[in-house]
């Protein structure tokens, strides 16, 4: 299993769409390992969801996303945690441990009234 981080100098994103990289990691047995980094391409709505299906990640994990995001994501069958903090290790190690669940809010910014 794939899996994303939005990540701030080693930290978790507060906002997916607006990170310096993204982490890939490759979850096996309870053991997280670190594949590569990708920069994101440019604030596009859609473009970021297409490049992390096309490098067959299961999961994003990020600080808080717009519900836009979310939507593209339940759409292409990949797992939102949201809401996540603290460093990108930890955060690894307790996915892979199934410490950290699915859980879908959009971010402050982005919600709607309706």
């Amino acid at each position: 299993m794939k899996v994303a981080i939005a990540t701030e100098d080693n930290e978790i994103s507060l906002h997916f769409g607006r990170c310096k990289k993204y982490i890939i990691a490759e979850v096996k047995d309870g053991k997280a390992k670190k594949i590569k980094e990708i920069t994101p391409p440019k604030h596009e709505p859609g473009a970021l969801p297409e490049l992390l299906e096309k490098e067959g990640i299961n999961t994003i994990i990020a600080g808080g996303m717009g519900p836009l995001a979310i939507e593209m994501f339940n759409k292409m069958k990949i797992n939102v945690i949201s809401n996540a903090t603290g460093d990108v290790e930890t955060a690894l190690d307790n996915y892979a441990k199934g410490k950290l669940k699915k859980f879908e809010e959009a971010c402050e910014d982005h919600k709607r009234d309706y």
